[in-house]
This record gives C-alpha cells, structure tokens and sequence, in this order.
C-alpha cells in the first residue's frame, strides 16, 4: 500500500480520522465517540479520497459500568479473587480489570459479572475498573483496599498445658 496520501480510516460515512501504522500489516485507528450502539463498516484509505469497500464490522459497545465488588478487602500481596458485579460486560477473552494502575486479567461469568485476582498492590484504597477490550476502562471509582500483611513472628506453646 502506497503510503504517500497518509493513512486514514471511517467509520460509516463519519468523517475520515487519520491512522498510524503499527506494523507491515496492521494500523491503529481510533474511533470518534458514537451514541448509538451497533455495527459500521470500517474501511481504510492511504489518501484520505479512495477507500476500501470491504465493509469490515466496527461494533461500537455500550458503555460497561462496575457497580460493586464482592471483596472489597485484601492484603497487599495479592491474590484476592475479587466478584466485579457491574452491567455492558462483554464474555470476552479481551475483558480486563485495572486495580488502581495495575491491570489484571478478568474472567467473564456474565453480562453483569467478572472475576478479578487483586495484582500485588501498596496498602490502601484504589479504584477498580474493567475494560471489555482490554484498552478502554470504566471510571466509576469502586474502592478496593489492600491491607498491610500479617504476619506470624513465632509461636509461644506451654508444653504443660498440652499434657
């Protein structure tokens, strides 16, 4: 593909957004906001005039939500599995959970559940998001707290009370 024009994508009869190309085969577009949930076709141009007419399927998604969590607690090392209970949760292998920063893979159970294992994280609050592709993450700021690990020091054991 000659790329002398620049490099562009649309969505339907949206306007053309210009894309970067990522590799010999792959480019990256980003779409414009759309209010209405459903599929365009989605085509490519390398000179903003001539576009492909493939009609390949861009399915835009309703917004996800997270609502609560199951477990809201854990410690600071990682490891708590974690019930994301929220809605437009999509069954996946895309779907990811962010604990503040930190992503982590999510298992979908359904529209309106996902599985999360807390990454190893500071002690204190952070948000938990989801994100059904894996790029485009909720912002409803559901708390998560990591608690500082106990930890056993040693054991004291009469040895006359045993007997």
């Amino acid at each position: 593909m000659d790329l002398v024009g620049g490099l562009y994508c649309k969505f339907g009869t949206q306007l053309p957004i210009q894309a970067t190309l990522r590799t010999d085969v792959q480019l990256i577009c980003y779409s414009r906001p759309y209010n209405v949930v459903g599929s365009l076709p989605l085509e490519i141009s390398n000179n903003n005039q001539d576009f492909t007419s493939d009609n390949l399927p861009f399915i835009y998604q309703p917004n996800a939500t997270v609502i609560a969590l199951s477990n809201t607690h854990g410690p600071q090392g990682g490891g708590t599995l974690v019930n994301v209970t929220g809605s437009n949760l999509f069954v996946s292998p895309n779907i990811r959970c962010k604990f503040g920063t930190t992503a982590a893979v999510g298992t979908a159970m359904s529209t309106s559940r996902v599985l999360c294992q807390s990454p190893i994280g500071a002690v204190g609050h952070v948000a938990v998001e989801v994100a059904n592709n894996g790029l485009d993450y909720t912002t409803d700021g559901v708390q998560f707290t990591y608690d500082r690990m106990r930890c056993v020091h040693g054991v004291n054991v009469d040895l006359h009370q045993l007997l």
